[in-house]
């Protein structure tokens, strides 16, 4: 092989590699291969409206090695675990780094009988999730009373 063709292969490699980590920096979706988009689940209404930033470590392999967030119930955190933990395939060139997205539940129409939500992205890092607010559930099964 040519060594010229070589020191050309190894620059451009470098600067692929380079703009992918810069690229990651400014652009957390440029980490991401597969992501399952947030939404209301029942056993989270009661955590809305909320404002969180979401910090992903990622690991090897493409996984979630950490998730932190800024706010939000247990509840809510455990759904959101789920989107950025379990459902989300990360880029394997982006081992050791930390990603940022900012998730906005918000809570705004005509009440429903159970949660209904539509998720908007707004790129490079926003999620927003409109719901509308949930009437109370009253109990399909109630105990009989005793007599």
């Amino acid at each position: 092989m040519n060594p010229h063709f070589i020191v050309c292969m190894v620059c451009t490699t470098g600067l692929v590699l380079y703009c992918t980590a810069a690229n990651a920096a400014e652009n957390p979706m440029a980490c991401v291969e597969e992501i399952t988009m947030p939404r209301v689940t029942p056993g989270m209404v009661t955590s809305l409206p909320a404002n969180i930033e979401v910090h992903v470590l990622i690991g090897s392999n493409g996984v979630a090695q950490k998730v932190d967030y800024s706010s939000g119930t247990p509840a809510l955190r455990r759904e959101l675990d789920f989107y950025f933990k379990d459902g989300t395939s990360y880029s394997k060139a982006c081992n050791g780094r930390t990603i940022r997205f900012t998730v906005r539940y918000l809570v705004e129409g005509n009440k429903t009988q159970g949660p209904v939500s539509e998720v908007r992205f707004r790129p490079p890092d926003e999620f927003i999730i409109r719901s509308h607010p949930v009437i109370p559930a009253v109990d399909p099964f109630p105990e009989p009373r005793p007599k």
